[in-house]
């Protein structure tokens, strides 16, 4: 996790490519099979982002880094490639904190999310805030429902 935020704030001093054009034939009940950067990009380029662009991390592995109107960043991991592809997708959301939010205010929060699901939640020194998630699609998910849990 302390990796993924270092690169989170590393991809916001980067410069990336610039935003992917929002696809106007997007069908957000279209099932895909994995998750492939094509297919990624297709989903990021539906939240409007400011920029996106692939990075390398420290374990070899490319991510898509989507940099949000509001400053977020939103990394995605295809996860769980085999011969059929990549079916799962390692999520996070980084942002900085607030002026004037609490930090009791925050763990609250926080903890309320990491006691709904598999997902977890973290508030770290500097102030970044961070939440991860795993999508499974072992038997393909509709576009449409990453765009939903990306946004």
């Amino acid at each position: 996790m302390k990796k993924i935020a270092l690169a989170a704030a590393v991809a916001l001093l980067g410069l990336g490519s610039p935003a992917v054009a929002q696809d106007s034939d997007f069908d957000s009940r279209q099932i895909i099979p994995n998750f492939t950067k094509p297919n990624l990009e297709a989903i990021a380029a539906q939240l409007e982002p400011t920029k996106t662009e692939w990075r390398r991390f420290g374990d070899g592995e490319d991510a898509l880094a989507i940099t949000m109107q509001s400053g977020a960043i939103i990394l995605v991991k295809p996860a769980a490639c085999g011969t059929g592809g990549c079916v799962g997708l390692a999520i996070t959301a980084l942002w900085q904190k607030q002026e004037g939010q609490s930090d009791a205010l925050i763990h609250e929060r926080l903890a309320a999310f990491n006691d709904t699901a598999v997902p977890s939640a973290s508030l770290y020194t500097n102030g970044i805030i961070a939440l991860t998630h795993y999508v499974i699609a072992d038997f393909g998910i509709p576009q449409g429902n990453i765009v939903v849990t990306l946004n």
